[in-house]
């Protein structure tokens, strides 16, 4: 598998579906991985994005990608770690909404509204209990996280949903912004409360956001009723922690 990442870019569709795709869902179809063959697990994953990025592989990526994700997030939080799916979650709604890919089409966008919407029912009923197998936090904005702050099943799917948002399109991140607030309020833990409204504040202010989308944030913001949904009446008090 790791061997095959690297000539993906090489193959025709015929000779991906049969050397990389099929070999690597039969990896990621296997609910109880022994610990022995946990890197092989990890390496049918970095096969299936390397497939899905290739512009030659599109068909395909439209194709298996409802698959995949299905099988990515069944993973976690027993397989995948939370770095791993929040790197993977962000890279594939940045590929969905990326302008140069060959499939930007309507069904992309689709497929990304789609992912956005099962991570967020997911969430809605996730566990609350902090995930004590998790030895540090990670951003994959570069942002670093509270290391003393164990996030939970839930906090972490939300944060996950808080990464792509720079990504998607207007109206998908117009959606986001109106129910992220409740989801993060739903936190129980005060402490998780703050990392997911920080990395919220955090990923509408950094330089990932485009004019477009910065300003449906800072409308958002300001004037929509976003700081009150989110911080609550008293928001001049807490907005001052970010």
């Amino acid at each position: 598998m790791n061997t095959v990442e690297h000539f993906v870019e090489s193959l025709d569709s015929e000779a991906t579906q049969i050397l990389a795709i099929e070999p690597a869902i039969k990896y990621l179809d296997c609910m109880d991985i022994p610990i022995d063959m946990q890197v092989n697990f990890e390496a049918a994953l970095s096969v299936m994005l390397v497939v899905f990025a290739a512009p030659q592989n599109a068909h395909l990526a439209t194709q298996q990608m409802p698959m995949f994700l299905d099988q990515f997030l069944a993973a976690f939080p027993t397989r995948l770690s939370v770095r791993q799916l929040r790197i993977g979650l962000k890279n594939l709604v940045h590929l969905l909404g990326s302008s140069t890919y060959e499939f930007r089409t309507p069904e992309a966008d689709l497929l990304a509204a789609t992912l956005i919407e099962v991570l967020r029912h997911r969430a809605i009923s996730a566990s609350l209990r902090p995930l004590t197998n998790m030895t540090k936090q990670f951003s994959p904005h570069g942002v670093k996280t509270n290391m003393d702050t164990l996030l939970s099943e839930k906090a972490v799917l939300t944060m996950a949903i808080i990464d792509c948002l720079p990504f998607v399109d207007l109206r998908l991140l117009e959606e986001c912004l109106l129910f992220l607030p409740e989801l993060i309020n739903s936190l129980a833990d005060r402490k998780m409360q703050q990392e997911c409204t920080k990395h919220l504040w955090e990923t509408m202010t950094s330089n990932l956001m485009d004019a477009d989308r910065s300003q449906l944030c800072t409308a958002w913001w300001t004037t929509n009723g976003g700081r009150e949904a989110l911080l609550g009446q008293n928001y001049n008090n807490a907005v001052t922690r970010f």
